[in-house]
């Protein structure tokens, strides 16, 4: 208002200024120089205000949509990120390009969106140093180096980084240290020496005594962990600091129905080759009941059986939810997860997995698939012993280096795959129809021959 009231002094300033506005003695060119110089005001008071209209003011309506921008940038990133394995200032530069190409913005908007990008910063900073605080292993002697070589690679191939061999054996250590000095490879490894004992049986409590005497060191180091089986079929990227960064100090997935007097007892069994463990001084202290319970003097023990009598007796778990008979399969197996706290260290907070997520079941008995959309590791049960003799057979005319359980182990992960895993053929949805043709057994002998033909 202020300009314009300046141009409009101007105006007659200079009117004044030209002519002497005594109209009875004004000749025909004075009154067209004044009238030409009346519209050039009108003009300049019209273009003022157009102009006045057209430039934004983008204090306000910029800071309410920058925000939502810059958050775009940062999921799109973050989903890079957990494809690609992508580092914090190549996300960053993300954030910064686009936000560079867009709108102009005032100065009071350039500093909010400075500190915008600081703060994304030492988010994506923070969401990679938890990431990196989560250690997964798994646990194997040579006889299981062929399997523990595939879950290896599967773990690089979706982007993991910290995913660790723990070695059990001095064979096995032989063997990948002899490949580490090849340079033919890179497997990342550590040892946990077990007992072999007189019987496999005995060096395979051994093995689960270890593991947990293992995490335990780890979590009191501060290195929390997530336990895996190499037979585990994990099926895509999670971002591990989802699970870090949440309130439990362990996260478990569901079993089937060993040990049996739990299954009775609670509705539910709890599966020792897939767990998360935050270092907690809450976990700590489970652990370390755990591992006394498992000793019994002779250092060895079934680890899910210690993991489900402690838990049955200690923790307070808000499962009615899950364990109501409508939501239950095939009558009595529980399939979504659920809460709970430990009565004896009150501090002590656990959650168990959807059974989608973390799936655990059968290729004959069980014949619902996970759903590809969630599931992100699989842990089907043995093969059929009917499918099993057949495939000792088979594989009796191939040639290798190792036992039968590592090509036994091998072929059900393979067999998995084309049964229920990424091919689907026995997949069913929800409402219990299934995606394709034909019966258990023969989409499971199907299945076979597809991993036969692979050899």
């Amino acid at each position: 208002q202020e300009s314009q009231f300046e141009l409009v002094c101007v105006c007659i300033e200079k009117s004044q200024s030209t002519h002497t506005m005594r109209l009875p003695s004004v000749s025909y060119s004075l009154l067209i120089s004044v009238v030409i110089v009346l519209f050039q005001c009108i003009w300049l008071l019209s273009y003022n205000d157009n102009m006045g209209s057209s430039v934004v003011d983008w204090s306000e309506p910029q800071a309410q949509l920058q925000p939502e921008k810059i958050q775009w940038v940062q999921e799109e990133s973050t989903s890079n990120m957990s494809m690609a394995n992508l580092h914090t200032n190549e996300i960053n530069k993300t954030i910064s390009t686009k936000a560079s190409t867009s709108l102009p913005k005032s100065n009071s908007d350039d500093t909010s969106n400075q500190q915008q990008e600081q703060q994304q910063q030492r988010k994506h900073e923070d969401k990679n140093s938890n990431e990196d605080k989560v250690k997964i292993v798994a646990f194997t002697d040579l006889t299981y180096a062929p399997v523990a070589k595939w879950w290896y690679e599967r773990m690089t191939n979706l982007s993991y980084t910290t995913h660790t061999l723990i070695l059990i054996d001095a064979p096995a250590v032989e063997h990948f240290t002899s490949i580490k000095n090849s340079s033919r490879s890179h497997y990342r490894f550590e040892t946990q020496i077990v007992d072999n004992g007189k019987r496999r049986k005995n060096k395979v409590r051994s093995l689960w005594y270890n593991r947990i005497l293992y995490s335990l060191n780890q979590l009191k180091s501060n290195q929390s962990l997530l336990l895996t089986d190499v037979d585990n079929v994990f099926m895509r990227y999670e971002p591990l600091s989802n699970f870090y960064d949440s309130n439990y100090d362990a996260i478990f997935a569901l079993e089937g129905k060993f040990p049996a007097h739990i299954f009775d007892q609670m509705g539910f069994v709890l599966c020792g080759g897939m767990t998360f463990l935050k270092s907690t001084n809450a976990t700590i202290q489970v652990m370390e009941k755990l591992l006394e319970m498992c000793d019994g003097g002779t250092k060895r023990c079934d680890d899910q059986v210690e993991w489900n009598n402690m838990l049955a007796k200690d923790m307070n778990w808000n499962s009615s939810w899950a364990r109501h008979e409508s939501r239950l399969v095939g009558g009595d197996m529980v399939q979504y997860g659920f809460e709970g706290v430990n009565r004896a260290f009150p501090d002590f907070k656990a959650k168990v997995w959807d059974r989608d997520f973390a799936w655990r079941g059968g290729f004959s008995t069980d014949v619902r698939c996970p759903s590809l959309e969630t599931n992100w590791v699989a842990m089907p049960y043995n093969l059929p012993h009917d499918v099993m003799e057949d495939l000792k057979q088979f594989h009796e005319t191939q040639k290798g280096i190792f036992g039968d359980i590592a090509k036994e182990k091998l072929a059900r992960i393979h067999i998995w795959a084309a049964f229920c895993g990424t091919n689907g053929t026995q997949r069913v949805s929800y409402d219990g129809k299934k995606s394709g043709g034909g019966g258990v057994r023969n989409t499971l002998y199907e299945a076979v021959e597809v991993y036969k033909a692979t050899l």
